[in-house]
C-alpha cells in the first residue's frame, strides 16, 4: 500500500457541477464516491445526449479519483433502456473505472413519461480491489483493507432476461445466489448491511415476496435464532428487463477481527420495526470504519409507530412524515438531512413531483435526489425515499467492535 493511502485523513467532500453531484467519503485505506446525475434534460428524444453527457463527467469524476465503480444504477423507462445504454458504453470505452460491477437498469419514469431520469453510481479508490465471477459473469467488486472485507454484489437475479420462472421461484433463487457467492467469499449473509431489491408489480405479490425472503432468512441464521441481523433494504417497483420478476444489489461487510469497523442497526423512535408487520429488513445499518461512518437508510415511507401508513391521500403530508421519519432515524447516528450524500426519490404519480421540491428545498433530497415515478409497497403509500448518508465519527467515540 503507497503512503499516500495510508496517510489519508478522514474527510466527507462535496462537489457539484450542473446535474453531476459528487460526495468522497475519506477514509484510512479507501475513499467512497457516492455519484448522482440527474438526467438534464429528461425526455425520450434525449436519452442518448443525457446518457452522453453524464457518462462523459463521471468518466473524468471517476479518472481523477482513480476509482472503480463498484455498484451503478440507471433509471429510466424501458423504452430507453437501449438508447441509454448505447451512449453509456461509447462514453465509458476503454475507462478501468467500468471494468468490473456490470449496470443495473431499472424502469423508472420521468415526470415528462418517457426516457431517463438519472443515475446513481458509488465508486471506490483503494489499492486491494478485484472483480467478482460468478460462473462466467462478472457480479461485483470485493474491496479488501485491513480493517474488514467489502463486497459489493450487482444484478443478483433469479433467473436471465430470456427465460421465465414463477416469481416466488425467482426470488428464492435471488437469495441463494447471494448466499452462495457470499459464503465462497468466506463471508455470511449476515454480514449484509444493505439489499436494494427492485421488483415488478409490486402490489401484485409483495406479500408473497416478504414470505419468500422470510424463509430464506430463516435458513440462513438472520431470524428465528435469538437477535436478528437484518439488513437495511429497499423493496420498490422498478420493473427489470424481459422475464425478470425481481432484481437485487447488495453490500456486505465483515470486519477483521480486532480491527475497530463496526456494523450496526439503527432504530427509529417514530417506528417501529419492519419486521413487526412481515418485513424482514432492518430500518437502517451503519458502517463505523477509519474515522467516518456510512448510514444506508431502508426505503422510508409515512409509516407511524404502529406500522400504520398515515394521511392518506395526502401527498404534502405524505412527504412531510417521510422526511421526518429519516431525519430522526439518521439523528441516532448524530447526523442529519445535511449529511445525505445520495437519495432516491420515488413518487407514485408525476404531479407529486412539485410539492417535493417545494417542502424540501434547500436540503440534499432536492438538490441530489434523483426523482421517479413508481409504486411503493402499498397502496396508500405516495412517496418514498432512500438514502445513503456519511459523516466523520467524533473523537469521543470508542468504534472498538
Amino acid at each position: 500500500m503507497s503512503e499516500d493511502t495510508r496517510l489519508r485523513t478522514p474527510a466527507v467532500r462535496r462537489t457539484s457541477a450542473g446535474a453531476l453531484h459528487v460526495v468522497g467519503v475519506d477514509r484510512a485505506e479507501h475513499q467512497e464516491l457516492y455519484v448522482s446525475a440527474d438526467a438534464p434534460q429528461g425526455c425520450a428524444a434525449t436519452v442518448g445526449a443525457d446518457a452522453a453527457e453524464i457518462y462523459g463527467d463521471v468518466s473524468r469524476v471517476l479518472a481523477e479519483h482513480q476509482a472503480v465503480v463498484v455498484q451503478e444504477r440507471l433509471y429510466g423507462t424501458l423504452a430507453a433502456q437501449e438508447a441509454a445504454e448505447t451512449a453509456r458504453a461509447a462514453a465509458v470505452a476503454g475507462s478501468p473505472a467500468f471494468g468490473g460491477a456490470p449496470p443495473t437498469y431499472l424502469e423508472g419514469r420521468p415526470a415528462c413519461g418517457d426516457g431517463l431520469c438519472g443515475v446513481h453510481l458509488c465508486a471506490v479508490s483503494a489499492e486491494r480491489e478485484a472483480p467478482l465471477l460468478h460462473g462466467d459473469r462478472t457480479l461485483g467488486r470485493l474491496i479488501r483493507t485491513s480493517g474488514a472485507t467489502y463486497v459489493y454484489l450487482n444484478g443478483l437475479a433469479g433467473t436471465s432476461p430470456q427465460v421465465a420462472v414463477p416469481r416466488v421461484e425467482q426470488a428464492t433463487r435471488m437469495f441463494d445466489t447471494a448466499h452462495e457467492i457470499l459464503g465462497n467469499l468466506g463471508c455470511d449473509y449476515r454480514d449484509v448491511v444493505r439489499t436494494w431489491i427492485y421488483i415488478g408489480e409490486i402490489l401484485d405479490w409483495y406479500d408473497d415476496f416478504n414470505l419468500a425472503r422470510n424463509e430464506c432468512y430463516t435458513r440462513y441464521g438472520l431470524l428465528g435464532r435469538g437477535d436478528d441481523y437484518l439488513p437495511a433494504s429497499t423493496g420498490i417497483q422498478a420493473r427489470p428487463p424481459g422475464h425478470l420478476e425481481l432484481t437485487m444489489d447488495l453490500l456486505a461487510v465483515r470486519p477483521s477481527e480486532g480491527s475497530g469497523v463496526r456494523c450496526g442497526r439503527l432504530f427509529n423512535p417514530l417506528q417501529n420495526e419492519a419486521y413487526a408487520y412481515g418485513s424482514a429488513f432492518a430500518r437502517a445499518m451503519e458502517v463505523v470504519a477509519d474515522g467516518a461512518r456510512t448510514v444506508y437508510i431502508s426505503g422510508t415511507a409515512s409509516i407511524d409507530e404502529f406500522g400504520k401508513s398515515i394521511h392518506e391521500d395526502d401527498i404534502e403530508a405524505q412527504i412531510v412524515r417521510t422526511v421526518k421519519n429519516v431525519e430522526a432515524l439518521i439523528g441516532t447516528s448524530g447526523l442529519g438531512l445535511q449529511d445525505i450524500c445520495q437519495a432516491t426519490i420515488f413518487l407514485k404519480d408525476a404531479a407529486y413531483i412539485e410539492p417535493f421540491y417545494t417542502l424540501c428545498a434547500g436540503t440534499p433530497l432536492a438538490e441530489l435526489g434523483i426523482c421517479m415515478v413508481a409504486d411503493v409497497c402499498r397502496a396508500d403509500l405516495l412517496f418514498e425515499i432512500d438514502a445513503v448518508a456519511a459523516g466523520l465519527v467524533q473523537p469521543s467515540e470508542n468504534t472498538r467492535a
